[in-house]
């Protein structure tokens, strides 16, 4: 077995991987200059009611989720590079309609265009990589580049900040045509073809309809069906209410500076930032399932945190808010090392777009209601119930991923 100590040597990842990383962390610098800032720029800079923030938001989810059902057999049927590409495209013209809208109407058709793109990408991501990597030199690719992404928006929403702060509010529409060109480019690597011609082609599917890709039927295990399972929970009680439930139930609950909550979303990026790439090497001889088992438990003991910050104030309090951010941080770490390397474990080549586009279209989904549901818990029981319902579902969710460690080691053993 060995043990990863020569993971992620940039010697081993092909020049058309190291474009595809290069243009997506440049890309994801442009997604930081913007992604705070949504719902203020529609009432500060457009003057439109809080409202439309909502709609916005709401329409992305639909529409993300539709074009990634929509998307999946199409791309298991043609070049993933090209439906990855036209869906970036569509993502900068999105952002372009966002930055000029003047009414609800143009917001909304804004969310569409930038949903729709964004769950046609995500749909297409694994089966893109696996065209360019394979084996044990994939999975450092999906490590890497959650890295590199989350490199990019914390340096993005930093010269964002500056920025705003140096030249006023009246620089976020240039920061949104920013970001829109920063998606042309990514575009335009994966649309060259110097990329499309580097690529490696697939392995012919061992289903025996290797000859027409993506025309055979969806044939689900019980192991992925659980892996659609405990995804969405994950994504539900974790992702969702991570980018706006938790920050606020940290400093409603204790009436606390608004600060306490840039702590903890910062506590969570630094920590991804230092971590990924070592614990992608400390887990590379895992089993798959079982990495993200190790996650699920990671965020249970995140909101046992969170219950213990209940009963404490003062510097405790901050240092708990700390810890819960850099614990859900490694956590997400876990899921980056996790996830697609184990979808594609588990999938046959030729249906990676369809299975894809369903666990794309789940986490659209849970990322639109996750926000409704916890506020809703906040609203209706104790802060206490709360985090013991989010520990709790964190460990269903680590059983779930048990299962799915079971039934691949017996498949193997057959």
């Amino acid at each position: 077995m060995t043990t990863g100590t020569h993971a992620l040597r940039p010697a081993r990842l092909t020049p058309a991987t190291w474009s595809f990383l290069a243009a997506s962390a440049f890309s994801s610098m442009g997604n930081g200059l913007t992604f705070p800032i949504g719902a203020l720029y529609l009432e500060r800079v457009l003057g439109l009611p809080l409202g439309v923030a909502s709609l916005f938001f709401g329409t992305m989810a639909v529409a993300g989720g539709l074009a990634s059902l929509a998307g999946g057999k199409a791309i298991d049927r043609g070049e993933p590079q090209k439906y990855v590409g036209g869906a970036v495209l569509a993502e900068a013209l999105g952002l372009l309609a966002f930055a000029f809208a003047r009414d609800a109407w143009g917001v909304c058709a804004a969310g569409a265009l930038i949903g729709a793109g964004n769950g046609l990408f995500f749909t297409g991501l694994t089966s893109l990589l696996a065209t360019l990597e394979s084996g044990e030199t994939l999975d450092q690719v999906f490590a890497l580049r959650y890295w590199l992404i989350n490199l990019g928006n914390g340096a993005g929403a930093l010269i964002g900040g500056v920025l705003v702060g140096a030249v006023g509010e009246r620089v976020l529409t240039p920061l949104y045509l920013a970001n829109a060109a920063s998606s042309v480019l990514l575009a335009a690597v994966l649309l060259a073809p110097a990329l499309l011609g580097a690529r490696r082609r697939p392995p012919r599917s061992a289903s025996a309809h290797g000859e027409n890709r993506g025309s055979e039927r969806l044939q689900w295990t019980s192991a992925q069906v659980a892996i659609v399972l405990a995804h969405g929970l994950v994504v539900l009680f974790g992702f969702a209410l991570f980018e706006s439930v938790i920050p606020f139930a940290f400093v409603h609950e204790h009436q606390a500076s608004v600060s306490l909550a840039h702590v903890v979303v910062g506590a969570s990026t630094i920590a991804i930032v230092a971590l990924q790439i070592p614990i992608a090497r400390w887990v590379r001889p895992w089993r798959k399932a079982k990495v993200l088992e190790a996650q699920a438990a990671v965020w249970a003991v995140a909101a046992l945190m969170g219950l213990v910050a209940v009963g404490v104030a003062g510097q405790s309090l901050w240092c708990l808010a700390a810890l819960y951010g850099a614990c859900f941080g490694a956590g997400e770490c876990l899921f980056a090392a996790g996830l697609q390397s184990l979808v594609v474990r588990s999938v046959p080549r030729a249906q990676l777009g369809r299975f894809n586009g369903i666990v794309a279209a789940s986490y659209s989904a849970a990322l639109a209601f996750g926000p409704a549901l916890g506020f809703a818990l906040l609203e209706r029981v104790t802060p206490r119930a709360f985090w013991l319902a989010v520990a709790s579902v964190m460990l269903v969710a680590g059983q779930v991923w048990s299962f799915v460690a079971r039934q691949s080691a017996e498949l193997r053993a057959t």
